[in-house]
This record gives structure tokens, C-alpha cells and sequence, in this order.
């Protein structure tokens, strides 16, 4: 998508959809002297104009062509326009998974306001975001493996 963007020629580019997800370019936002042309694209090309919002100043729609989504997980279409553009690699984006966070007992802060001391308040400012999650979670998930058991 481009937004507010000027003198930009989007060309050459595959931009394949999946079954259950699909991709487009957009052009949006007041964007100026757009042109979009060359390109193998499996969703419509779109030239927004939304209500209220500038319009796009010569957007320029040039011959694309229509290329069919792809199965998830269907890489097909991308290793042939590989196989014809040698010299271009593909690099994995790493997945990231944060460590599980670690709640010990002596990183509780007594809560005031009425609950009694040792007892950690879930809704109090004591507890920082991440930590809430995790005990939120925590709690959650001990409720539905133990589904049979009932909160009071």
C-alpha cells in the first residue's frame, strides 16, 4: 500500500495472494503521479479514494497481469520467478519466541487498598503489563484444563 506517497512507480513485482487471504496493491491517501504497471498480481489493483481523504493525482494504471492465489503454503509461483531471477535469494524472517516469563514469589509487591499482605492484587498497578499477562494466562489456561471445576 502507499500512502501519501509521490512520483512512485510500482513495477515488476508478484504479488500473489493465498485462498484465504488476499494481497493487493493499494494506492491511497492523496498520493501523486502513482503509476502501476508490469506487475503479476493475484487481488484487484486499487487506486482509493476514500470519503473525506485527498484524492490521488494521476494514478496511472498500466497493463499488469492476473496471476491465480495460491494454496497455503503453495510456494509454486514463487520458486519459478526464483528459478528465472538468478542471483536472488529468499531469506526467512527468524520467529521469534520470547522466553516465558519467570513470576517469583519474591517479585510480589504486597498490595494496600484492602487486600491482605502476600496476596497479589491482578488489577493493581503493582504488577507490570507483562507480568499480568502471564499470570492472566496462567490462571486461564489452569481453568481449561480443569474444566470441570467451578469459580465461586
Amino acid at each position: 500500500s502507499l500512502s501519501a506517497s509521490t512520483n512512485a512507480l510500482v513495477q515488476d513485482n508478484v504479488v500473489q495472494g493465498d485462498t484465504d487471504m488476499p494481497s493487493r496493491i493499494i494506492a491511497r491517501d492523496g498520493s501523486a503521479n502513482v503509476t502501476v504497471t508490469g506487475n503479476s498480481v493475484s487481488d484487484t489493483i486499487v487506486n482509493l479514494q476514500q470519503a473525506g481523504g485527498a484524492d490521488n493525482v494521476n494514478f496511472v494504471l498500466g497493463p499488469n497481469t492476473t496471476i491465480p492465489t495460491a494454496a497455503i503454503g503453495d510456494v509454486s509461483l514463487l520458486n519459478t520467478w526464483l528459478a528465472q531471477h538468478t542471483g536472488t535469494s529468499v531469506v526467512e524472517p527468524a520467529v521469534y519466541a520470547p522466553p516465558p516469563a519467570v513470576v517469583e514469589p519474591t517479585s510480589y509487591i504486597p498490595s494496600t487498598g484492602g487486600v491482605e499482605p502476600g496476596v497479589v492484587d491482578l488489577t493493581g498497578s503493582a504488577l507490570d503489563a507483562a507480568t499480568q499477562d502471564v499470570i492472566t494466562k496462567a490462571v486461564s489456561n489452569f481453568f481449561t484444563l480443569h474444566h470441570d471445576w467451578a469459580i465461586l
